[in-house]
């Protein structure tokens, strides 16, 4: 939850919630990042206590022909997969054949 805090774009929202493991403290339920909104800092990277899955995927092109389609849900986060040993990002995003380096 630190990532919302620190945010200078205040484009990350979470709704935090108890963990069913009563030595965790908190899970989040819901946590948006608006990325029409995101200025890249970083700021959520560096006081993110676990990998933050936005910035593993190797996808560096987030666009859309919408402001709702900029906003990005915990379901949307989590489906992304990370880069593969080649660097080609394995990915529910369609990236077209001529971007893939």
């Amino acid at each position: 939850m630190m990532c919302e805090t620190v945010c200078p774009a205040r484009c990350i929202y979470i709704v935090a919630d108890e963990h069913p493991n009563p030595e965790i403290e908190k899970m989040p339920s819901r946590f948006d990042i608006d990325l029409g909104k995101c200025v890249f800092c970083g700021f959520c990277v560096e006081a993110c206590p676990e990998t933050p899955s936005a910035w593993t995927t190797g996808i560096l092109e987030f666009s859309s022909y919408s402001r709702l389609g900029m906003i990005y849900t915990k379901e949307m986060l989590l489906a992304l997969e990370p880069v593969g040993p080649d660097g080609v990002p394995r990915s529910p995003v369609p990236i077209p054949a001529d971007r893939v380096v």
